[in-house]
């Protein structure tokens, strides 16, 4: 299976590096790892039998963060199309 990351998914990411870089240094770059990791294992695994969360989205979590990808499927491509830190309220997610 093939993983389209558009640049809106790529803000998303780019903002939790920030955010974590902020509180110490280093966490943003195993943000970027973390999730980088995630998404190779877990979309391809995973988003075919994650339940569809929302409007056709499968929610594909991270092991080791509370981040959590959001993710289509169309033939043998999946997308993801957000990235989304889950400590977030739920309506802003």
């Amino acid at each position: 299976m093939k993983v389209k990351i558009p640049s809106s998914s790529k803000d998303d990411l780019v903002e939790g590096y920030r955010f974590s870089e902020d509180r110490s240094q280093g966490v943003g770059r195993y943000l970027l790892d973390s999730i980088s990791s995630d998404i190779d294992s877990l979309i391809i695994i995973t988003a075919r039998i994650d339940p569809k969360v929302f409007g056709g989205y499968h929610r594909v979590p991270s092991k080791r963060l509370p981040f959590a990808a959001y993710c289509r499927t169309s033939g043998n491509i999946a997308s993801v199309d957000a990235v989304s830190d889950c400590r977030k309220s739920p309506a802003r997610i």
